[in-house]
């Protein structure tokens, strides 16, 4: 199904011109790391701090665990 959607320009005056630093650290999940994948991705900013232990997913944090008799991993 398609929805029209219209284009858009950005809204005129004053604009943030500053430098963007995202800070992360291993505490860091889901959104936030969707945010900072975005921001670096696109050159919006710098990310700063830790490897995240987290998947930048927007369905939430990503744990998993292996299955004993099969050795299967499963996510959730």
């Amino acid at each position: 199904m398609d929805y029209p959607v219209a284009m858009e320009q950005p809204r005129a005056g004053v604009r943030f011109e500053g430098s963007v630093f995202v800070l992360v650290n291993r505490r860091s999940y889901c959104n936030s790391v969707a945010t900072a994948v975005l921001v670096q991705d696109y050159g919006f900013g710098t990310v700063l701090g830790e490897e995240t232990p987290d998947l930048a997913t927007t369905f939430g944090a990503m744990e998993q665990f292996q299955l004993p008799a099969t050795g299967m991993t499963i996510g959730f």
